[in-house]
């Protein structure tokens, strides 16, 4: 029976970049929460508009989640990963 390859260092890269990853997305949610007032201001949005910009938000943090993980787990299926 053929064995796998021994398990390189690879993985802790791998783990390491989605961790920075995860980070940035972290930090880039409480900066939008951080910088409303401002943006509010200067592009003209009410409560309403406002709402709106954070469910669009939201709508792509949603689906960029589902597809990203669709396609990993596509990736990793077809033995790529």
């Amino acid at each position: 029976m053929h064995q796998p390859p021994p398990p390189t260092r690879y993985r802790f890269t791998i783990f390491f970049l989605i961790v920075v990853i995860a980070l940035v997305n972290y930090i880039d949610r409480g900066a939008i929460a951080y910088s409303a007032g401002q943006i509010i201001e200067e592009y003209g949005f009410d409560r309403a508009g406002w709402g709106a910009v954070l469910g669009y938000f939201g709508y792509g943090y949603m689906f960029g989640a589902l597809i990203g993980g669709a396609l990993g787990t596509a990736w990793a299926q077809s033995g790529s990963g």
